[in-house]
């Protein structure tokens, strides 16, 4: 049997918002992969922006080793294999679907099969949505597979799902937003095979959430007139200007294939785990990955590696 990983980052996507639903009304999809997993409380991304931290996650290594600072690259060094590679040399089909700032020109594609990218204005609550779900029903079964997916709702200014979009949802677009994709979530559980497939759940980086319009009107103020110098959070909702809890605490949740089910680890984890633990999962060694920024969290999730 097959063995497949599928790694989903959410841009924007904050831990406090993931496990704790913003109204009292309950999530329906994130809870579907906790139940058949580890979730980690205390994961901290790698970066404020997308592009240095997706490098990160797909290479292991934190930017100041990997070299990509800034949405647009610099492009990252051939020297530092990402997971895309790693997989493909161990007999993966490798594939991408991403969005937003994530251009092949930053080098993330190297290792990809496929590497899709998309405009923002094709999401998850479009025609876009429905046919990737539609096409997942056969991925991976006529060989091991890795699927990188990245999605945007949340960014910034949330794309938000009508069916969601009510006070009922929360008081602001982003907590709306978030159910909308937590139906998504609900999809995905539903076609994913889970007893062959890894699962790996993630925000790049979180958000300072806007409750209302003027204050992204502020921050744009803020950004261009005065760079930041002016503090409070109407003034500068969003992210990539600050290091604090709500912009770097973000999700990780291992879940599927040989996963414990509805564990919870607190124990601090970063981002740079994600690839020496997906290597751990298909024992890779350390000649083939180098010198990597995180650790294999399989012991601390108490999963075992899915090859000996």
């Amino acid at each position: 049997m097959h063995h497949n990983i599928l790694i989903w980052v959410i841009d924007c996507l904050r831990a406090d918002k993931c496990f704790t639903p913003p109204t009292d009304k309950p999530f329906q999809g994130f809870p579907l992969f906790q139940q058949r997993g580890v979730s980690f409380t205390g994961c901290y991304s790698a970066a404020v922006n997308t592009t240095p931290s997706m490098t990160s996650i797909l290479t292991g290594r934190y930017p100041f080793v990997h070299g990509v600072h800034k949405l647009t690259g610099p492009q990252l060094a051939p020297r530092y294999p990402s997971l895309a590679q790693l997989l493909a040399d161990k007999g993966y089909h490798c594939r991408a679907e991403v969005t937003g700032p994530l251009l092949p020109a930053v080098g993330l594609d190297r290792g990809f099969h496929e590497y899709h990218y998309r405009d923002t204005c094709e999401h998850i609550f479009t025609g876009w949505g429905d046919r990737f779900l539609a096409g997942l029903r056969d991925w991976g079964r006529d060989q091991s597979s890795f699927l990188f997916l990245h999605t945007f709702e949340l960014h910034e200014k949330p794309v938000r799902d009508k069916s969601f979009d009510t006070r009922r949802y929360g008081a602001t677009e982003y907590d709306r937003t978030l159910y909308g994709v937590d139906n998504f979530a609900r999809k995905l559980a539903d076609i994913l095979d889970l007893d062959n497939t890894t699962v790996v759940l993630t925000g790049d980086h979180g958000e300072v959430i806007a409750h209302r319009d003027f204050h992204r009107k502020l921050t744009v103020i803020n950004r261009t007139l005065f760079k930041y110098r002016l503090k409070g959070r109407a003034f500068t909702v969003g992210h990539g200007y600050d290091v604090r809890e709500d912009l770097v605490r973000v999700p990780l949740i291992l879940s599927g294939h040989d996963c414990p089910h509805g564990e919870f680890v607190t124990t601090p984890v970063s981002q740079v785990d994600i690839v020496p633990t997906m290597s751990g999962l298909v024992s890779l060694s350390k000649s083939h990955t180098g010198s990597l920024s995180g650790v294999n969290l399989l012991p601390l999730a108490n999963i075992p590696p899915a090859d000996s």
